[in-house]
């Protein structure tokens, strides 16, 4: 399987690890210039907001706040962990710029890891196979139970805020926003 970088698709990673920290979607993060050692990361449209809510800078998919709320979570090896406890097997790097997807992830794990934002903190294991045939027989494969990976209250902030995503989406392709 190929590996692809996911951009801001690793994001919600971040955020899921700030909030098992203690944030809140409403909680303030810095929209302004920062630097890791010698690295600055900017954000895509070249502007900065000051102060946003969590929720807002994942919904408007700020660089900025990714790299502070990584390290308010402990850095990019507490991100990783979150990604792997998720589904995420990729060794993941030590680097801040994980914060922006630039580590190399499989689709597919990547679409499995997504699965407990959206079925109540549920871990499950991707596969694209009901059965197998050999000799004339099916066997059906064996899926894994479902297993809890996002406490239910965080889960639920997680929904809350990657639904604010689709409806930043949805304004932005109108020409509202």
């Amino acid at each position: 399987f190929q590996r692809r970088q996911p951009g801001s698709a690793f994001k919600p990673f971040v955020w899921l690890a700030a909030l098992e920290q203690g944030a809140r979607p409403d909680d303030l993060v810095l929209d302004a210039p920062i630097r890791v050692g010698a690295w600055s990361p900017s954000n895509f449209d070249g502007r900065f907001r000051g102060e946003i809510t969590i929720e807002s800078a994942l919904a408007d998919s700020v660089n900025t706040a990714a790299v502070r709320l990584e390290q308010q979570a402990g850095g990019p090896r507490a991100v990783a962990a979150v990604a792997a406890r998720l589904g995420i097997a990729d060794k993941l790097p030590d680097n801040p710029a994980l914060a922006l997807g630039t580590a190399e992830v499989g689709v597919l794990e990547l679409a499995g890891a997504y699965a407990p934002f959206f079925n109540g903190g549920l871990r499950v294991t991707p596969t694209g196979l009901e059965s197998i045939e050999t000799g004339g027989r099916s066997t059906p494969v064996d899926h894994a139970e479902p297993t809890r990976v996002i406490a239910a209250d965080t889960s639920a902030m997680m929904l809350r805020m990657m639904v604010a995503v689709v409806a930043f989406i949805v304004l932005v392709e109108r020409g509202e926003r």
